[in-house]
């Protein structure tokens, strides 16, 4: 019970914290004339997709004390699962990974996303998204 209870917080102030940040780096919400960008777009995605993933990590954790989270285990049933309904595609834009149960993004394969160097960035928030390029 109190395990369950710990996620749900996790989950609650992760939703918090993509609140705080779409609001406080002065992401303006469209007019209604414009249409955003393909970019913005790929941005707001690879934001939800991160705090997502992040929030399952910790409800793994949480259930699973001591074990670290695979891409597969997240989105299987096994060990409290599936924590995570399909695992983040969007590889025009950007991809994720797992290693050692810390959360990694990497730069798409779409025009100058292509030419920015391949290493990976560990995901700690929107900034991250903004490191790569979106």
């Amino acid at each position: 019970m109190l395990v369950i209870l710990f996620a749900m917080v996790v989950i609650a102030a992760s939703a918090l914290l993509v609140n705080h940040y779409a609001f406080a780096h002065k992401s303006q919400p469209p007019s209604a004339t414009t249409t955003p960008s393909p970019i913005a777009k790929a941005y707001r995605a690879c934001v939800a997709d991160g705090a997502t993933i992040s929030t399952a990590i910790a409800a793994f954790k949480a259930e699973n004390p001591g074990l670290n989270p695979t891409e597969s285990v997240l989105v299987s049933s096994g060990l409290g699962g599936p924590y995570l309904q399909s695992w983040s595609y969007n590889p025009q834009f950007y991809s994720y990974s797992l290693s050692h149960g810390i959360l990694y993004l990497h730069a798409g394969t779409s025009g100058f996303l292509a030419v920015l160097p391949s290493s990976r960035v560990r995901f700690i928030g929107p900034s991250s998204c903004v490191k790569i390029g979106l």
